[in-house]
């Protein structure tokens, strides 16, 4: 393209052409800006509708299961679908005035369908102006075996059935509720279970409690003569009573820990060892247990941390006392349960225990020996697995609910409810786009 000639004036001044490139480059750049803009604010307003009509639609989704829900009616595996209408949801207080768009308020059905253990709530949102389901979606999607992440997917269910059996592995050990809560059962993959077939289905454990029983028994002295002139427990001599029965000695509970030293008594026994004061924390503060005590170890499972540094000599000590008396010694037996002919009175203050006998699982109090034997129980839980093992189809291909009741001769929920059958429902998918 020839260059464009630059001429004279009238006073004889060179004149330059003007360059209108510069202008049209900025001319160019101002309008892409414009638009850039304009292409934002757009998208900006169709994501902030987007959002509001998604919420409409959530809203709707949750309201409907909750009223299904409250009501009973949310379908079984044997339904293939519920269906809520929106005004029966705002008469009934479920939805409120979230459930509109520019101030009018919405309607429609929402369809509920069971897939599994979960459910699918199908939504068909009217008179909702541009969130209303027909503006915002033009038309579904094929059908899919796979459940699509869509904003509203519907489900259609067919049906096959199965032959069952049902199975059960062989029962663990009976544990004891320590053993459990240090080591639950929760899982059928817990390796404490007899290994059971890849293919099972409908996998159930099942627990059976067995109360174990042990016992011991209570002892008490005896005495030959019925000197009633005998004190109380005491360690040191009583007033009035001149003897001493050592045949009755016995130990007082030990005293809670102190930092203050006891004092010393022929009669007493006294332990020391190193105190700390325990706490938890409770966000920065440390709670001390028991207003700071000094103890040797944790009182609980609570206040497990120790102020190291923090520590003092504790002392406890534990009395031993005896019964006084005038005249004739009563003439203690050994430790018994049962008065003999010798031994005709029971002293009821000095008193021990048997050790503990084995656990069994019956119990071994009776008439007689009721009346000194104490009995613990302990119930234990043992577990397995149930679970069903499925035959082929027995139809060729899933079919519609009308179609399978009427080639099968019976309905799904006979089907459902016989021990000898599994109802086999096929889903599929679409969505709205």
């Amino acid at each position: 393209m020839m260059e464009q000639q630059a001429y004279v004036d009238e006073h004889g001044e060179v004149i330059k052409p003007r360059d209108n490139r510069k202008k049209l480059i900025f001319i160019g750049i101002a309008l892409g800006i414009i638009i850039l803009f304009i292409i934002i604010i757009m998208i900006a307003i169709n994501i902030s509708k987007n959002k509001k009509c998604n919420n409409v639609e959530n809203i709707f989704k949750e309201a409907s299961l909750k009223y299904a829900t409250d009501n009973k009616t949310l379908p079984t595996i044997v339904d293939e679908s519920v269906e809520v209408k929106a005004s029966d949801l705002i008469a009934a207080g479920y939805l409120d005035d979230k459930f509109s768009f520019e101030d009018s308020s919405c309607g429609g059905i929402a369809k509920i369908t069971r897939v599994d253990d979960d459910y699918v709530v199908t939504v068909d949102v009217t008179n909702c102006g541009s969130c209303s389901t027909s503006e915002r979606y033009s038309k579904w999607s094929e059908w899919t075996n796979k459940l699509p992440k869509k904003q509203i997917v519907d489900v259609e269910v067919t049906y096959n059935y199965v032959k069952k059996t049902i199975n059960y592995t062989e029962w663990t050990e009976y544990y004891t509720p320590a053993e459990l809560e240090k080591n639950p059962i929760t899982e059928y993959t817990d390796k404490r279970f007899a290994t059971i077939s890849k293919d099972a289905k409908n996998i159930e454990i099942v627990s059976e409690d067995l109360t174990y029983y042990r016992y011991h028994d209570k002892k008490w002295k005896f005495y030959r003569n019925n000197n009633a002139d005998y004190s109380d427990f005491s360690s040191t001599q009583p007033n009035g009573y001149a003897n001493k029965d050592t045949a009755t000695a016995r130990t007082t509970e030990w005293s809670d820990w102190s930092v203050n030293a006891p004092e010393e008594a022929d009669y007493r026994k006294i332990e020391t060892k190193t105190g700390y004061r325990w706490y938890y924390k409770d966000g920065k503060e440390k709670i001390y247990y028991n207003g700071g005590q000094y103890l040797p170890e944790a009182p609980d499972d609570k206040y497990v941390e120790k102020d190291k540094d923090d520590k003092a000599t504790i002392y406890r000590y534990q009395d031993t006392e005896w019964r006084w008396y005038n005249g004739e010694k009563r003439g203690y037996s050994s430790f018994m349960s049962n008065a003999t002919s010798t031994y005709k009175y029971k002293d009821e203050g000095l008193t021990s225990y048997g050790n503990y006998s084995s656990w069994s699982t019956s119990s071994k109090i009776d008439s007689s020996n009721q009346a000194y034997r104490e009995e613990e129980t302990e119930v234990r839980t043992r577990y397995r697995l149930k679970y069903d093992l499925y035959s082929y189809n027995l139809l060729s291909e899933a079919v519609s609910k009308d179609k399978f009741e009427s080639t099968v001769g019976m309905t799904l929920e006979q089907i459902n409810n016989d021990a000898s059958y599994a109802l086999v429902p096929v889903y599929r998918y679409r969505y709205k786009k």
